[in-house]
């Protein structure tokens, strides 16, 4: 790294403690650090006087260029006219991203990427996983999507529930802050499917529709992200509800999201809801988002 190299990195450093960086102009602190290192390619006869003005001025430049791209996420070809750069207009900066600073795309996850995600979050082996997603498509009608979320929004809504948080640590005879969606979905007298066995039928089920769904309900609700609601399935099929009743079970206050469904009912409270930063899911989240290349809220 050459002198000249270090010292331009050193001011983005210090601007850097100053402000919080975004959208910055990368391709033009590019240009700038070529320019810096190697001379103006428009004076290749210049003085080393001339070239160590121009240094300078590039400098001056790089902390104007930063501060615009800061304050107006853009670099433009009319920066120019912007701010005096002292000699530097003799520089074309035209080839510079005329809207939009470059951003980052955020990192997508694959399906198989997601799964280990969310074993990783809700602290859970993947077996375990299996089990939850093949008890919810055994609760829900097997030829509906949103029946079918609705149920994985069911078992979620209880996992941060105060009340059955409780309820579930104690059947199990476990500390509340240890209680996982797996134990929230096989405690006693819960769901059907785990006590009369039916979740085994669909066990091992790794692609498809519903299970693309279900996957993409959890990964989108833990990393609070809209991604796949459209095209994947209704996106109301989001509910607050904690309980559910077979097809057939209807009652007034019951919701059905699908024609033979479940019936939808018990409203999670607000002051029956887990803060966020108090969610086990949340802390384990935090701790593996780098190991995904994930940046969250």
């Amino acid at each position: 790294m050459t002198n000249k190299y270090s010292e331009l990195i050193n001011n983005l450093k210090t601007l850097r403690e100053k402000v919080i960086l975004k959208n910055v102009g990368v391709s033009a602190l590019a240009v700038l650090i070529a320019f810096n290192m190697l001379g103006s390619p428009k004076k290749t006869n210049a003085t080393n006087e001339e070239k160590n003005s121009s240094s300078q001025e590039l400098v001056i430049a790089h902390d104007k260029l930063v501060s615009y791209s800061l304050e107006n996420h853009s670099i433009s070809s009319n920066l120019m006219n912007d701010y005096n750069f002292d000699g530097l207009k003799k520089y074309d900066f035209s080839s510079i991203n005329e809207s939009k600073a470059i951003e980052e795309e955020p990192h997508e996850l694959t399906l198989e990427e997601k799964r280990e995600f969310l074993c990783g979050v809700f602290d859970v082996t993947d077996e375990e996983l299996d089990k939850v997603f093949g008890g919810i498509f055994a609760e829900a009608q097997e030829d509906s999507i949103e029946d079918t979320v609705a149920v994985a929004c069911t078992v979620f809504n209880r996992s941060i529930s105060k009340v059955w948080v409780q309820s579930t640590a104690n059947a199990f005879g476990i500390n509340k802050d240890d209680v996982t969606i797996y134990d929230i979905f096989t405690a006693p007298s819960q769901f059907s499917v785990i006590s009369d066995g039916r979740y085994k039928l669909f066990l091992g089920i790794t692609e498809g529709d519903r299970y693309e769904a279900v996957l993409n309900y959890f990964y989108d609700t833990v990393t609070e992200t809209d991604k796949a609601k459209e095209d994947v399935y209704n996106e109301e099929s989001y509910h607050n509800f904690l309980s559910f009743r077979a097809n057939g079970c209807e009652k007034p206050g019951r919701v059905k999201f699908s024609s033979r469904g479940n019936n939808y009912f018990s409203v999670l409270d607000e002051e029956d809801i887990i803060p966020l930063e108090e969610r086990s899911y949340y802390q384990n989240m935090l701790e593996i988002e780098d190991d995904y290349g994930l940046t969250l809220k």
